[in-house]
């Protein structure tokens, strides 16, 4: 099965973008990767930050699912783009 979560925001401040959000695998109640890549650019990141609501509203799978990952942008348009990585293949 296919990871699910929500991209919330991109805020750019001072030279960067911070991108947040939450993901699950529903293949795991563990926390997954995401990969944000901006401009073509990627970095990884684990989505297991502390998240009440996704564990309340996700019921089985824990709070420790969310995300912000912080990347260098330039002046000007951009392209953001989150993916959950999916854990079984």
């Amino acid at each position: 099965r296919p990871p699910f979560g929500n991209f919330e925001a991109a805020r750019v401040s001072g030279g960067f973008v911070t991108a947040s959000g939450w993901a699950i695998d529903p293949d795991t109640s563990r926390a997954v990767d995401v990969k944000v890549t901006v401009n073509g650019s990627t970095t990884v990141a684990r989505a297991e930050g502390n998240r009440p609501d996704v564990g309340a509203a996700h019921p089985g799978y824990g709070s420790a699912h969310g995300f912000s990952v912080r990347s260098a942008v330039p002046p000007g348009p951009s392209t953001v783009c989150v993916v959950a990585v999916n854990t079984s293949g």
